[in-house]
């Protein structure tokens, strides 16, 4: 088309397809397209309450996306709190 822009904003339908998990971790598989930018985004149900967050989408699939269970992201985020600077350093 010639012209550069930017969609913000903007939001795709998909379905919750189904969960996996192994022994550490649960996820979401999407029936929606991912792109990227978009990793971080919430997932919503149907009432629009946020149920995860996503996290990426499959490498040769069209239309398929992982999420992570929104209780998972809490969480992180409580341990991610607990820690000192040099935890986090000497954890990479």
């Amino acid at each position: 088309m010639g012209v550069s822009f930017v969609l913000e904003n903007s939001v795709t339908t998909g379905t919750l397809a189904s969960k996996l998990s192994d022994e550490s971790q649960e996820l979401y598989q999407l029936s929606a397209s991912v792109n990227k930018g978009n990793s971080g985004g919430p997932v919503f149900n149907s009432f629009g309450e946020v149920i995860g967050v996503v996290v990426g989408r499959a490498k040769d699939g069209e239309g398929i996306g992982f999420g992570i269970p929104l209780n998972d992201v809490i969480i992180a985020i409580h341990s991610a709190e607990s820690l000192t600077v040099a935890e986090v350093k000497t954890s990479k």
